[in-house]
């Protein structure tokens, strides 16, 4: 099952386009911030559609044909993706080697995932088990306990927040708890080509706008030699 957004094929409508594009953004970072090896099909982050075909490899023709000679819509696509892969490879924690195994999900004090509602609590066997939950978060612990580098040494990378709404509807997000000495800055939203710079604290109700996700950093206000020293 599909949804194309109103029109079936292709449509000059700027609103229709604009959540196009918005969609192509999701899901191109829902799939590369997953665990695991991203499936891309040459094309994917040039918005090559293949024109609804999803088995085109007899198709000497337009349909399987790249055309490297974008466009400014093509272009945004590119250069968004581009940034999207630069944040996978700067995190490691979206590079695991192995599952999350570190505390069951749903444990109240979780370290390596932890999966929240909108009002910025622990999800519960109700909330997974709703047909209307079509909006979640993420929290990726940057310290990975159970993983080791090529030298043995234990892999501490950023802590992450992954924000994503399925819905039509905007959806109004509060942050999760954080020392007072961290606050969350925003890196990637799907909904925008230009991230807000300011620092988060918890409890801010960020802004997720409908079909789209945002990717938000955990990050210290102080020097990283003095954060062993604060609770």
């Amino acid at each position: 099952m599909s949804w194309n957004c109103g029109i079936e094929g292709e449509t000059d409508d700027p609103a229709i386009r604009k959540l196009r594009a918005r969609k192509k953004r999701s899901f191109l970072t829902t799939l590369l911030l997953s665990q695991g090896v991203a499936m891309l099909l040459a094309g994917d982050e040039i918005g090559h559609t293949q024109k609804g075909n999803n088995n085109a490899y007899c198709q000497d023709n337009e349909i399987s044909w790249l055309n490297w000679e974008l466009d400014a819509e093509q272009k945004r696509l590119f250069n968004f993706f581009c940034r999207a892969i630069r944040l996978w490879r700067q995190h490691p924690v979206f590079q695991r080697r192995q599952f999350f195994q570190d505390h069951a999900i749903r444990e109240r004090n979780c370290t390596d995932i932890c999966w929240l509602t909108p009002d910025g609590t622990l999800m519960t066997d109700a909330d997974w088990n709703s047909d209307t939950v079509h909006c979640l978060g993420i929290r990726l612990e940057g310290k990975m306990i159970d993983e080791t580098d090529e030298y043995g040494k234990e892999i501490v990378g950023t802590t992450v927040l992954l924000l994503l709404n399925g819905q039509e509807d905007d959806v109004r997000f509060t942050l999760p708890q954080h020392p007072f000495h961290e606050y969350w800055q925003p890196v990637l939203d799907t909904a925008v080509l230009r991230v807000p710079t300011y620092r988060l604290r918890k409890g801010y109700r960020y802004l997720l706008r409908g079909r789209s996700m945002a990717l938000l950093e955990l990050r210290s206000h102080l020097p990283k030699i003095l954060d062993r020293w604060v609770d």
